[in-house]
């Protein structure tokens, strides 16, 4: 600036940024179903003034807010999760809002013979039928697959499943394995077959060896 003497001056003014975008995100969050506890990892880019915070919540819960360009939120707890999250920078710019799932299932299906020959007895006529049922609470039953020694019977999505079967004398062993998003579960059978048409006495009575299982 001059005066009407010539005297002129300075001005010592201070500059300024301007940030007109706002900041990205990204995250982690796996796209199935897993079977053990995890992160979710949430992260903010602002190439302008910079990430100011991280603002999330889970399941409708409060807002968190974390004053920095990162963060982890820890899975542990099963069930179909929602966390929505944004990002702030420092010229106070909203990113877009964004909605993940993180789903979490460390429980294995329920599966159970419902119908057939009983463990540990011998089949001398006629076929029981044979019938098992699974469920779960969680993920959901993807399918269930029975077999009778290394022959597969059925294979089903839903909640039961049987079929016709045949067998020759001897022990047999029934495995009926239900499987959910990534866990299975095993129920076992241990039976014989004998006494057909023209058994005598003369024959001995089948000794079943072994035990049933359940496995996880």
């Amino acid at each position: 600036a001059v005066d009407a003497a010539g005297n002129y001056d300075f001005d010592n003014s201070t500059g300024f940024l301007i940030d007109d975008t706002v900041p990205t995100t990204s995250d982690n969050a796996p796209a199935s179903w897993q079977t053990a506890g995890f992160n979710v990892t949430l992260e903010a880019v602002d190439l302008e003034s910079g990430v100011n915070k991280i603002t999330y919540s889970v399941d409708g819960g409060g807002d968190v807010e974390i004053a920095s360009n990162e963060t982890n939120i820890e899975i542990l707890t099963d069930g179909n999760h929602t966390i929505v999250y944004d990002a702030t920078n420092n010229a106070s710019s909203v990113s877009v809002t964004k909605t993940i799932s993180a789903a979490l299932d460390t429980v294995k299906p329920t599966v159970a013979f419902t119908s057939g020959p009983a463990n540990g007895t011998v089949v001398k006529s006629g076929i029981p039928p044979i019938s098992v049922s699974g469920s779960d609470s969680t993920s959901g039953l993807v399918n269930i697959t029975l077999y009778l020694d290394v022959n597969q019977i059925d294979s089903c999505s839903t909640s039961s499943c049987g079929g016709p079967w045949s067998a020759s004398d001897g022990q047999h062993t029934l495995n009926a394995t239900a499987t959910d998003a990534g866990n299975l579960r095993t129920d076992q059978r241990v039976f014989g077959r004998s006494n057909p048409p023209g058994f005598s006495r003369g024959h001995s009575e089948l000794v079943l060896r072994g035990s049933p299982k359940t496995r996880d």
